[in-house]
């Protein structure tokens, strides 16, 4: 018997399919360069040593410095 993860193997609410759409199309934005996080944002709060930067916990563990006008640097 094959088994297959694919949702669209399987049977999806209009609600569902269009929470998906509504994900995929936010997925592809690139304007004013967002930051891409693999995980949810548990807290976030101001680098006290550096006013353009913030540090953000995500529920994988990670804490990231994020400098606000430039890139993320990961901190482990």
């Amino acid at each position: 018997m094959s088994r297959s993860n694919d949702p669209g193997h399987y049977f999806q609410t209009s609600a569902s399919l269009a929470t998906g759409e509504r994900k995929a199309a936010k997925a592809k934005n690139k304007h004013g360069k967002p930051i891409k996080l693999p995980s949810k944002i548990l807290a976030v709060c101001e680098d006290p040593s550096d006013e353009r930067a913030i540090f953000v916990a995500e529920a994988a563990g990670e804490l990231r410095r994020v400098v606000l006008e430039v890139r993320l640097e990961t901190i482990h």
